[in-house]
């Protein structure tokens, strides 16, 4: 599960669940209205920010399991998943 906090107040503001792993992978969207997220179950999951409803589930990233993938937001939207160098 991945949970939204709000900072400045302490409180949450919301929780995206479907994972079925721990998640060690978070990063919004320039313009925050998507959070992606990647998890030991091998997936990379996009959300919608403000209702947590999933937009897409990509399958067969098992690096992110051991933390070796970044997550890059590009200017139009899109996300790029890349290997984290040592």
């Amino acid at each position: 599960m991945v949970r939204l906090w709000d900072a400045v107040a302490g409180s949450a503001r919301g929780a995206y669940k479907g994972h079925s792993g721990a998640v060690h992978m978070v990063a919004f969207s320039p313009d925050s209205q998507l959070v992606a997220s990647g998890s030991e179950d091998g997936t990379i999951r996009l959300w919608n920010a403000a209702t947590g409803s999933a937009r897409a589930i990509f399958k067969g990233y098992w690096g992110v399991a051991q933390g070796s993938s970044v997550f890059a937001g590009l200017p139009a939207g899109g996300l790029k998943v890349g290997r984290r160098h040592s």
